[in-house]
């Protein structure tokens, strides 16, 4: 049956032939306020899809045959293409200017290296291929969404009005054609019209963050769960359908953690699907492991605390982040071999290296899945640090007014929390590309060609051993925090900008994910760190903001969120540095007491027969 949608009141509406009574619709609203027209981010329409319940036939496992035949790809200049609707006419722009945006667009989310960008869209040839650019040429949704979004990267650039213009007007036109295509229940389920809606969606991303900014792209990411509700499990028979339906996820997520609102079952459904889809497995891949599982777990409890009776119970809320810190373990040791990274350490002193320690991945993808992970690690472990001080702000000298098994697990976050921000900052150095495992021995890296200065590493020990091997961590023996607590007694940074200095007195947690002090600089920072196409920004920022990052780390971390925008360009990362150097965080009477006794005074913690562990020892 077909789709059927409601124009922009701004827009021309052609005459539409009856249609039957659908089973989804899509709606399409436009802000008509001309004042606010000024502003991109305010000239976006709203993207949903409303579809009724279908149920989908149960599918057995499959093994997938995939082809590079381009033959088989819709294209612009094909006969079957779909005529260009009378409502996106209006809005054709230039040859040249649709030349630039797609120029734009594959420079920085196609061709880039995966060093630069995680947000690549380099399997869209397996899809799509384009047209001509002549002016008579049929109209494409896929190429009106990559020149909207690499003319708005333009414009960021060169803030010109005629470039963003014409920027607006080929996101109009991509919606207009996308509308079209879901209007036709065979077109809709293509990968290319899922296609189109993704990149529209990183146009949206990359307007002025906000309140309302973060509303139009939450209501374009519901529309895409609907839309692959409808596409359902043959989205997972090509190796592009399934990189759409994850880079769908990762949307989700992040729109979930904002909204306090824990992952839609459908979602859930699908990704089941997927893991019973046999696909062979490739080295470095993490394919068949259910990477969202501890991730859904924490964003259930990210709702929980907020709704519930949850955060009022310190028993149940420890317990409760135990469960999800024990998923994240069976999710990393079930990583094949191949997933692993490992560990060297500098000869020579190199800026890019934090305490001349850094880790070599099979690839920087493999390691943008772990600091991913690590990153939902560090809201589980805050959670609990922030827990634990809320119910007992007072200590005493020695720590004698807090429960023993308080104490212990206090202590065994910390100390986890720490090795987390250390292993992310560990990977840093081959974000920049300043090491490459081309040697499968791992006996010595070589550097990247570019590089002046090369790295000089000898290997110091093998992988992390499963969770229940690993000697870090333990429920009869906790180890102190490899935290140099001498770095905390200056807390002054040079070069802060102009901004005020903003005290906090914690870290990122479930209740707070990104440390911001009200709704609209939360939904702000949200779409900073989701708008950044660089992996290593989010990761960065989570340990800047963390509660045991001492000034020399933070010092780091600013450092090289300011490389990545010098290196890049990437705007994003340089508010996020500023958000981190002008954060101070307040010395809490834990911290304090932290300082004193770290590896001289601090009691043990109690019998492993008297106390079930908060933490097991994992990996991280």
């Amino acid at each position: 049956m077909p789709l059927t949608f409601l124009e922009p009141e701004s827009l021309q509406n052609p005459p539409q032939s009856p249609r039957a009574s659908p089973p989804a619709q899509l709606k399409v609203q436009a802000d008509d306020d001309d004042q606010q027209r000024q502003r991109t981010h305010q000239t976006q329409p709203v993207l949903e899809i409303h579809q009724q319940q279908q149920e989908q036939p149960q599918q057995e496992q499959h093994q997938l045959i995939w082809t590079r035949d381009d033959t088989l790809l819709p294209s612009p200049d094909g006969g079957s293409w779909p005529e260009t609707p009378m409502i996106a006419q209006m809005y054709t722009i230039e040859p040249t200017s649709q030349e630039r945006g797609t120029a734009f667009f594959f420079s920085r989310y196609v061709t880039m290296d995966e060093n630069v960008s995680h947000q690549r869209f380099d399997f869209l040839y397996d899809i799509w291929k384009p047209g001509s650019l002549t002016v008579e040429r049929p109209l494409d949704g896929v190429m009106a969404s990559m020149t909207a979004v690499g003319l708005v990267g333009i414009s960021q650039l060169t803030h010109s009005e005629e470039i963003i213009d014409s920027a607006r007007k080929s996101y109009g036109t991509a919606l207009c054609l996308t509308n079209e295509a879901l209007k036709d229940p065979q077109e809709a389920i293509k990968d290319t019209t899922m296609l189109s809606i993704l990149i529209l969606g990183v146009f949206e991303m990359m307007a002025e963050p906000g309140l309302k900014t973060m509303k139009t792209w939450h209501d374009h990411i519901n529309g895409a769960v609907e839309l692959a509700k409808l596409r359902g499990a043959s989205q997972f028979r090509s190796r592009a359908g399934i990189r759409m339906f994850n880079m769908l996820c990762e949307s989700v997520t992040i729109s979930c953690m904002q909204r306090q609102v824990p992952i839609p079952p459908a979602l859930v459904a699908l990704q089941d699907e997927l893991l019973n889809t046999v696909v062979e497995h490739e080295p470095g891949g993490f394919g068949g492991i259910n990477l969202w599982k501890p991730i859904y777990k924490l964003l259930q409890a990210r709702h929980d605390v907020g709704t519930t009776s949850l955060s009022g119970d310190l028993d149940e809320l420890l317990a409760r982040m135990d469960d999800i810190e024990t998923e994240f373990d069976e999710t990393i040791s079930s990583f094949p071999a191949d997933c692993y990274y490992k560990v060297f350490k500098v000869t020579r002193a190199h800026k890019a290296v934090f305490r001349d320690v850094c880790h070599v991945y099979p690839s920087v993808a493999s390691a943008s899945v772990w600091n991913w992970l690590r990153a939902g690690r560090i809201l589980v472990l805050e959670t609990v640090l922030s827990a634990i001080q809320r119910y007992f702000p007072d200590t005493g000298d020695d720590g004698e007014l807090v429960p023993a098994q308080y104490m212990t697990a206090f202590r065994q976050a910390w100390t986890k929390l720490d090795r987390v921000n250390s292993a992310i900052v560990a990977s840093i150095p081959q974000h920049f590309g300043l090491v490459n495992p081309v040697n499968p021995y791992y006996d010595s890296l070589r550097p990247m060609p570019t590089v002046v200065h090369p790295l000089s590493t000898t290997e110091v020990r093998e992988p992390p051993t499963p969770p229940e091997q690993s000697p870090i961590s333990s429920a009869g023996s906790v180890q102190t925090p490899s935290v140099y607590f001498d770095d905390r007694s200056d807390g002054s940074h040079a070069a802060r900008d102009d901004d005020e200095v903003v005290f906090d007195d914690g870290g990122p947690s479930l209740d707070n994910p990104t440390r911001a002090r009200n709704v609209d600089e939360e939904a702000q920072r949200f779409m900073l760190l989701a708008s950044a196409t660089n992996s290593a920004v989010w990761p960065l920022f989570t340990v800047g903001v963390s509660s045991v990052c001492s000034p020399q780390l933070k010092t780091y971390v600013v450092a090289r969120l300011g490389a990545i925008f010098d290196e890049t360009g990437l705007k994003q990362a340089r508010s996020i540095a500023s958000i981190v150097r002008n954060r101070e965080l307040i010395k809490s009477p834990w911290l304090k007491l932290f300082m004193r006794t770290s590896n001289t005074t601090m009691p043990p913690p109690p019998p492993v027969a008297s106390r079930k562990p908060f933490l097991s020892a994992s990996a991280v």
